[in-house]
C-alpha cells in the first residue's frame, strides 16, 4: 500500500509538475504576446504618426516634406498602401511622375481594385504622353468605378487629342450623366461636335455650360467661333463680346472678333480688333498675320508688308506669310521680290505659291 501509496505519490508530483510547466510556458508565451503586440502597437502609431504628418505637409503644399514623411511611414510599415497611395499623390504634384508611376503600380499590384490607384497612375501617365498607357488605366479605373465622372472627361480628353472625336463625344456625354453640372464636359463636348462639323449640337453644348457657369469668358469665345462657322456672325460679334467684357485682356477673342468682321468686310472693324490683339500680346503672330490680310484689303499693301515682316522675324517658316508678303509685294510693284517671296513660300510646302510663280515669274 505504501508502495502503491508512493507511487502514486510519485505519479501525482510528476503530474503536478508537468502542469505547473505547461502553464509556466503558457504564462511566458502570454507574455511574449503581450510584448509583441505592444511592440507592433508602438510600430502602428509611429507609422500612422508620420503617415498624418505627411498629410499636414501635402496640405501645406510642402511636397518634399510629405514625401518623406510618407518615406517614413513606409519604413516603418512595408505593407502601409495608404503611405505608398499618398506618397505617389505628392510626387506627382512634386513633378517626379516616374516615382508616382512606381507607387501607384505597388498599390495596384497590393490591391488590384484600388481605383484611386488605377485613376492616379492614369493622371499620371497623361502627364509624361503616355496616351495609350493612360488611356489603358482610365479604363480600369472605370470598369471598378464606372460612375466616376472625371475619370471620363480625362478619357475623353485623350480621345479628343487623338481625334477620336465620336468616342470622346460618348465619354464625354457619360461624364455629364454622372455629373449634370461638369461645365468643362459640357464645353468640351461642344468642340468635338465642332470638330465633326457638327455645329448646331456644339452651339447647343455651349450654351448649355453658359446656363451653368455665364463667367468663363473661354466658354463665350468658343460659342461665338462655332457661331461664325455657322455663318452667325452678329450672333457670333455678340459671343465674342462677352467674352471680352469677362476678360478684357482676351486677346484671342479679340482677334476671333476679328476674324469675324473680316468675313462680313469690316475691314476697319477688324483692324481695330487685331490691333488691340497684339497691343495685349505683341507675340501673338496670327492676329500679325490677320492685320496684314485686312490691311491687304484696304489696298494698304505696305502696311500690310509691315506685318507679314512681323510674323517672318518671329517665324521664318511660316509659308502663308511668305506667300501673303509676296501678294503684297506684287500688288506694290515689286515684282522681284514678290517672286523671291513665292519661291520661299514653295519650298516650305505651299502648293498655292507655284499658281503665282507660274503666273507672273521668269
Amino acid at each position: 500500500m505504501d508502495k502503491l501509496k508512493s507511487v502514486l505519490i510519485v505519479t501525482f508530483l510528476c503530474f503536478t509538475m508537468v502542469l505547473f510547466a505547461q502553464t509556466t510556458e503558457q504564462q511566458q508565451a502570454a507574455e511574449d504576446l503581450i510584448v509583441v503586440e505592444d511592440s507592433a502597437t508602438t510600430a502602428i502609431q509611429d507609422a500612422q504618426k508620420a503617415y498624418n504628418e505627411g498629410v499636414q505637409a501635402f496640405q501645406k503644399k510642402d511636397y518634399s516634406t510629405a514625401i518623406l514623411k510618407y518615406s517614413e511611414a513606409i519604413t516603418i510599415a512595408p505593407s502601409f498602401t495608404g503611405a505608398y497611395l499618398n506618397r505617389a499623390t505628392a510626387k506627382f504634384d512634386n513633378e517626379d511622375y516616374q516615382g508616382a508611376i512606381s507607387d501607384y503600380s505597388f498599390v495596384i499590384d497590393a490591391q488590384p481594385d484600388s481605383t484611386m490607384a488605377y485613376f492616379g497612375r492614369a493622371r499620371t501617365k497623361e502627364r509624361v504622353k503616355d496616351v495609350e498607357g493612360a488611356i489603358e488605366d482610365y479604363n480600369k479605373h472605370l470598369s471598378i468605378n464606372p460612375k466616376h465622372a472625371i475619370g471620363y472627361y480625362h478619357r475623353a480628353t485623350l480621345l479628343f487629342q487623338k481625334s477620336k472625336f465620336a468616342e470622346a463625344i460618348t465619354d464625354y456625354g457619360k461624364a455629364i450623366e454622372n455629373d449634370r453640372s461638369f461645365v468643362n464636359a459640357y464645353n468640351d463636348r461642344g468642340s468635338a461636335k465642332r470638330a465633326i462639323e457638327d455645329y448646331q449640337g456644339a452651339i447647343e453644348d455651349y450654351r448649355r455650360a453658359i446656363v451653368i457657369n455665364d463667367k468663363l469668358a473661354f466658354i463665350h469665345n468658343n460659342l461665338g467661333s462655332v457661331l461664325r462657322l455657322n455663318g452667325d456672325f452678329k450672333e457670333a460679334i455678340r459671343s465674342y463680346d462677352d467674352a471680352i467684357k469677362l476678360d478684357v485682356d482676351y486677346y484671342i477673342a479679340y482677334n476671333n472678333r476679328g476674324r469675324t468682321k473680316f468675313d462680313q468686310r469690316d475691314y476697319e472693324g477688324a483692324i481695330k480688333d487685331y490691333s488691340e490683339a497684339i497691343k495685349i500680346n505683341p507675340k501673338y503672330n496670327l492676329a500679325w498675320n490677320n492685320r496684314g490680310n485686312a490691311f491687304y484689303k484696304l489696298k494698304k499693301y505696305e502696311d500690310a508688308i509691315h506685318d507679314y515682316n512681323r510674323v517672318l522675324k518671329a517665324n521664318a517658316s511660316d509659308g502663308v506669310a511668305y506667300l501673303n508678303r509676296g501678294i503684297s509685294k506684287e500688288m506694290a510693284r515689286d515684282t522681284e521680290g514678290a517672286c523671291a517671296d513665292w519661291n520661299k513660300a514653295k519650298e516650305l510646302g505651299l502648293k498655292n505659291a507655284e499658281k503665282y510663280l507660274s503666273q507672273t515669274c521668269d
